[in-house]
């Protein structure tokens, strides 16, 4: 068994595609929006990897976790807002950062295989493929509009452990995650039309994202940790 952390750095690609109606003085308006935001967005991960045997090519179970946040976006697309007498629509065109009073957290973690090939003593290389699920929270502080975002799919991952000892390993990797569905909800604000609705829609094929990490882990010997338990259950059992 192996455990590793370290940081995580970005980039992303999150399209929105929601429509929705809701009553506002008597009369019923639609609001569609479809933009696509690219973004940087550093983090945290954190590793686990368990294996059954010690052959040069293993396969074995991983799971991994991870926090990131948004710190710089560029969003573009349209936005259009309409009733039964009329229709107005509205590029969207906008440059956000985690210093202009808005904060979005994406937090995922994944399960599945991984594959292990050591090519040296020194040196090993990891091919992880599994499911995904996200969350992710945005709030505008200024506008007060809300976005909450749960999705699932698939990750893979791809990374080199060089082994400083037998224990201590430092890993270098490039993941990617890609949501297959999702559910959405939030609220919309628009302070100058005085509209304030909530909404919730579904999503596909609506985030996808690649990150290079670098961690640092320990590894463990499962086999020995059992036996050194073992033993001392034994021994003080004795005792007593």
């Amino acid at each position: 068994m192996q455990i590793s952390v370290g940081n995580d750095f970005g980039v992303g690609v999150f399209e929105i595609n929601n429509s929705f109606c809701f009553n506002s003085s008597y009369d019923i308006f639609y609001f569609k929006e479809n933009s696509t935001s690219v973004f940087f967005a550093p983090g945290i991960s954190f590793t686990i990897r368990v294996f059954s045997d010690d052959n040069p090519i293993s396969r074995g179970f991983i799971f991994r976790d991870r926090v990131i946040f948004i710190t710089n976006a560029k969003t573009t697309g349209t936005g259009t807002l309409g009733n039964s007498y009329y229709q107005y629509s509205e590029k969207i065109s906008e440059t956000t950062s985690i210093s202009e009073d808005e904060l979005t957290t994406i937090m995922d973690f994944g399960l599945g295989q991984s594959y292990r090939f050591k090519i040296s003593k020194r040196l090993y290389l990891y091919i992880d493929l599994g499911v995904n699920f996200t969350w992710m929270d945005s709030e505008d502080y200024e506008t007060e509009s809300t976005l909450n975002y749960l999705g699932g799919g698939i990750f893979s991952d791809i990374a080199f452990q060089i082994n400083f000892t037998e224990r201590l390993f430092l890993e270098l990797g490039l993941n990617q995650v890609t949501n297959i569905f999702s559910s959405q909800n939030g609220k919309v604000v628009m302070q100058d039309m005085n509209i304030n609705t909530k909404y919730e829609d579904a999503g596909r094929w609506d985030l996808l994202s690649m990150a290079f990490y670098i961690q640092i882990g320990l590894r463990f010997d499962l086999k020995k940790l059992r036996g050194e338990v073992y033993t001392s259950t034994s021994y003080n059992d004795g005792e007593q």
